[in-house]
């Protein structure tokens, strides 16, 4: 999972970054189900455990609403929440457990709604200064639930409805019963009203401690916390030296790529025996240490460390453990470590790992200066081929593109791929006018021209979100004259001619970008592979093929590949026919393009 995030970051290509996004949702589903099984486990053992600690109320909310939306970018459904602005700022509980009991309500209503919205509501009732009730409704438009099947669904492995309509859907069945469960743990419960094809209402209920009474924001507050949780990282720290120990490369690999946007210093070794001897020559300020390894375990590395001087006594080392079962953290800290991070890595608990430790002096002490874009003129903004592409596409505020997001293109580029996407799934639903065949229509209408009036407002297109906000208007009134006297034509055929523009920019961008990243390879090379091949040297082939590689881009990597798989059939003719297609430097000078 971890790997599949790393080289969905670094690829290029959008259709393989698609494919990438696929290995990392089968790969979640997989490790979903384990864990789905492994808590059930515990809970039909009784070895499940709650663990109280205080929480702040917006980061929970922040993680859900972050979550969520990574699901719903598969589906067009309306997100819609409803937090009290008196929610409490700090309580005491079980925020994992928590967690886990919203994302599987949320997860299910995602599941089955093809059409409309999810909304979830957050409200808290005082039951004396130190005890509040937390009440989440978790509300769909989806298939519903038979009437007769309402008493079966918290039970075991259940899946309801006819079988060949949900056999394409991932899960185990347990979801449902571990969040009951849970609930009961945390002295509240789950309550359902749902009616067939109308959709359900999920209520989870929990009582919680009081650590901060002073009420919450709700609104400005989560909506700030779940835009720094997308953000990357949250503080940078160029430099920072730290260590990280553990016996699998792929962890190691994948730890130290999640920790790339921090601008860390970082080390790895695959062993505790090295790790004690880079720590004796290195002046490490932080270490991760993973706690089960051959040889010299978590445990001995650690106290091995410990005793190299007093520096290391004092300094923070994290163990680094795939045991997050519970009752392990106070088993580590017992043992001298000073937190843990689980894997496989979630990327937010290792945020808040780092943002614990690494310490503020160690920190830039500001953002780099950025260009104040609102004060300068547009027309004489001379910025990257993406910006410079879009100024005169119709139906975009330029001026408002520049203002917004002129310091961060690519967010903008990634805005506008999803915009392509929203879009296309907006046009292909859709019905015009004539189409409209009664009240159900009109609603299915009102709520995708709403998104439509949003997403048009955060590309910069103005003007197409004026008119979408006519649109919704006139259909939420249900005047059907005002959509029918050309309005919606009129939009549709602006809007479309929009997504074309934009992918069309978006496409000569990519190629742009793939033609740039060419490095040509020397002469040199290609005359000691075509020499190897030649003589059916496969060993000297080999280490060519590596020496080349190292320094290709990815057209090139793909090409060599294939080489190397002809080298092992031993198909040298084919493999020279290949190597003659390679491109080649007029000189042995690297240059890029």
């Amino acid at each position: 999972i971890g790997l599949s995030e790393l080289a969905y970051r670094d690829y290029g290509a959008l259709e393989g970054r698609s494919y990438i996004a696929e290995i990392k949702k089968a790969g979640s589903n997989l490790l979903g189900l384990i864990n789905d099984i492994l808590d059930f486990s515990k809970i039909e053992s009784g070895k499940f455990t709650i663990v109280v600690a205080p929480y702040q109320i917006n980061s929970l909310l922040a993680d859900i609403l972050a979550m969520a939306s990574i699901r719903l970018q598969e589906k067009p459904l309306l997100f819609l929440t409803d937090f009290d602005d008196n929610l409490p700022r700090a309580l005491l509980g079980d925020e994992k457990s928590i967690r886990q009991v919203l994302l599987n309500l949320l997860s299910n209503a995602i599941k089955y709604t093809k059409n409309g919205y999810i909304k979830l509501s957050v409200k808290s009732r005082p039951l004396d200064d130190k005890h509040v009730i937390l009440k989440f409704i978790v509300q769909d438009t989806g298939i519903g639930i038979k009437k007769e099947d309402l008493p079966n669904l918290f039970g075991d492995f259940v899946r309801l409805q006819d079988r060949r309509e949900n056999r394409y859907v991932e899960g185990t069945g347990l979801g449902l019963s571990i969040a009951k469960s849970l609930s009961n743990m945390m002295g509240g419960d789950i309550a359902v009203e749902s009616r067939l094809g109308v959709g359900s209402v999920f209520t989870a209920t929990f009582l919680q401690g009081i650590e901060d009474l002073r009420p919450l924001d709700a609104v400005s507050q989560v909506a700030a916390e779940s835009q720094s949780s997308r953000s990357g990282a949250a503080f940078q720290a160029p430099g920072f030296p730290i260590l990280i120990v553990d016996d699998v490369n792929t962890n190691l690999v994948v730890a130290s790529g999640l920790m790339a946007p921090y601008k860390f210093s970082v080390t790895t070794c695959l062993s505790g025996t090295e790790a004690i001897n880079l720590a004796k020559t290195n002046d490490f300020k932080l270490l991760l240490i993973d706690q089960m390894m051959p040889g010299l375990d978590g445990f001995e590395t650690l106290k091995a460390i410990r005793s190299i001087s007093e520096a290391y006594s004092k300094v923070p080392i994290i163990a680094f453990t795939a045991n997050a079962v519970a009752g392990a953290r106070e088993m580590l800290l017992s043992k001298g470590f000073n937190d843990f991070l689980s894997k496989p890595i979630d990327s937010r608990q290792m945020s808040t790992v780092l943002d614990k430790w690494v310490p503020m002096e160690c920190r830039l002490t500001a953002e780099p200066p950025k260009p104040n874009i609102a004060e300068k003129p547009a027309e004489n903004f001379s910025s990257n081929d993406l910006f410079l592409s879009l100024k005169g596409v119709p139906d975009l505020d330029f001026d408002k593109i520049i203002k917004t997001w002129g310091d961060i293109e690519d967010k903008y580029e990634n805005i506008l791929y999803s915009f392509v996407k929203d879009a296309d799934n907006f046009l292909s639903a859709v019905k015009t006018p004539a189409e409209f065949a009664g009240k159900s229509d009109i609603s299915d209408f009102t709520i995708r021209i709403h998104a439509m009036k949003s997403v048009t407002a955060n590309i910069g297109a103005t003007a197409l979100s004026e008119k979408a906000a006519l649109l919704e208007k006139a259909s939420t009134n249900h005047d059907v004259g005002f959509i029918k006297n050309k309005n919606l034509e009129e939009f549709l055929v602006r809007f479309a001619r929009l997504v074309d523009n934009i992918k069309i920019i978006l496409e000569q961008l990519r190629d742009k970008q793939d033609i740039s990243l060419k490095v040509p390879i020397d002469s040199q090379q290609i005359a000691k592979l075509r020499n190897a091949l030649q003589i059916m040297d496969i060993r000297e082939a080999d280490n060519v093929l590596e020496e080349i590689m190292a320094q290709s881009d990815n057209v090139t990597k793909q090409q060599l590949g294939e080489i190397s798989d002809l080298l092992l059939f031993s198909d040298f003719e084919a493999a020279l026919a290949l190597v003659d297609n390679l491109e080649t430097s007029k000189t042995d000078e690297r240059q890029i393009h």
